[in-house]
């Protein structure tokens, strides 16, 4: 098993034990079926693709940045989530954020470029809001991802916040 399936891995049991915390009870599929998470609530089911980001010099050498492939131009299957959860930790791997997707938006982000031409919606955040970035795709990209973060089109879910109240809200959305 390699670094990125465990981070994976990890990433969905970090959403799944937030969930849990928040008194729902959450089934782990594991992505055989699209999507990582569900749960349902009131007679609404909510599947995630959870995806996974610690902090990393990816696009700058100066400013740390998470960054989250939401989809793939090489992917086969087409996810069938209603959401995907980004996670965002920090060094020690404690959760910084949540960031909510409803898949209807998924769209709205940007494409990535260089070594990460496959992406072709993607979301980056830099950890000091910096723009001074050295490449200006890269500062194009973020601006982009802010913009629809400031928009409501993903929502930012504290570690402490109740990402349930996130996800239902959003179920909705087209």
């Amino acid at each position: 098993m390699n670094l990125s399936t465990v981070k994976g891995y990890l990433g969905e049991l970090l959403v799944k034990d937030h969930l849990e915390d928040e008194g729902l009870p959450v089934e782990h599929l594991g992505n055989q079926s699209g999507y990582d998470l569900q749960f349902e609530n009131l007679g609404k089911i909510v599947k995630i693709d959870v995806k996974f980001s610690v902090l990393k010099y990816e696009y700058d050498v100066e400013h740390e940045n998470w960054g989250w492939a939401l989809l793939h131009q090489n992917k086969k299957r087409e996810s069938s989530c209603t959401h995907i959860v980004c996670v965002a930790v920090d060094d020690e791997y404690d959760v910084v954020n949540y960031y909510v997707v409803p898949r209807a938006n998924v769209r709205l982000f940007p494409s990535s470029g260089g070594r990460f031409s496959r992406v072709s919606h993607g979301f980056l955040l830099f950890r000091d809001d910096d723009l001074r970035v050295a490449h200006e795709s890269w500062a194009s990209l973020y601006k982009k991802s802010l913009r629809l973060l400031q928009a409501g089109k993903v929502i930012c879910v504290g570690k402490d916040g109740r990402l349930s109240d996130a996800l239902l809200a959003t179920l909705q959305i087209k």
